[in-house]
This record gives structure tokens, sequence and C-alpha cells, in this order.
């Protein structure tokens, strides 16, 4: 059984290097005995059993997408995801950056998430161009386009 210190943040994490992230974590970990001289990431979810059991490795993989994320725009190197579940029984897994299959995941991360912030972007400045509903229908589909 690991023994780990964990401090809640009092705030939301926007990284510069990353605009399109806004790291909204659970909790930090400022002492994890299996990483005693780094920082991570500590995120709890609920979670049923069933969905649990049909979770690859025992975690959803937007869970892990998600710490990934957090891992990219914070610049830390692992993370741990606590999943109750059912509301009592608790399981933990551990993300890190040397496990097999990270860099793939941070990649497809760091490809889609700033295409998809910046069509966000682009549909609100086309939606602040007009208030006719037809005229913005039909800019927002170039802008998908």
């Amino acid at each position: 059984m690991g023994i780990r210190r964990i401090e809640k943040p009092d705030r939301t994490f926007f990284p510069t290097d990353h605009p399109w992230l806004a790291a909204n974590v659970d909790g930090l970990i400022e002492y994890d005995i299996d990483f005693p001289n780094e920082t991570g990431i500590a995120e709890a979810k609920k979670i049923s059993g069933s969905v649990l059991s049909a979770a690859p490795g025992g975690c959803p993989p937007a869970y892990i997408g998600q710490v990934i994320g957090y891992m990219l725009g914070l610049e830390l190197p692992f993370a741990r995801i606590a999943l109750l579940e059912d509301g009592v029984c608790l399981h933990v897994r551990t993300i890190s950056r040397d496990m097999p299959g990270f860099d793939e995941v941070a990649e497809r991360i760091l490809q889609a998430c700033p295409r998809f912030y910046q069509a966000v972007l682009d549909g609100v400045q086309v939606l602040a161009s007009t208030t006719e509903r037809d005229k913005q229908t039909a800019l927002l589909m170039e802008v998908i386009g």
C-alpha cells in the first residue's frame, strides 16, 4: 500500500503552452512513495461496477485521456486515478509518462485538441458577426468545411 499526500488546488490551471487546455484537477500529489521527488495529479471518479469491468485495463479511456492532457499541460510525470466502484470499493490506477502507449495518446491529444479549440474560436467569431440565423448557419458550414 502506497503512502501519498494530496492537496486540493484552489484554482483552475491555464497552461500558456497549451491555450486549449483548462486543467481543473481534483488534487495535486505533493508526495507519493512511488514517486518521492515528483508532483503528480490526483483525479477521483465515481463509477459503476459494470462500466469498470467493461473498461480495458479497469479504467475508462476517457479518464486516461483526461489525466494525460493534464499531465501534458502541467508538465507532470504521473497521475493517480481513484475509482470508487459502486460507492464501496476503491481502485487506484497509475498513469506515468513511461507507460506503454502514453506517447501515442499524448500525440493524439496534441493533434486533436488544438484543432477543436480553433474550430470553437472560429465558430464564436462567426456567431458574433451576425444575428441572422440563416447567415450564421451558412457561415458555420463554411468554417466546418
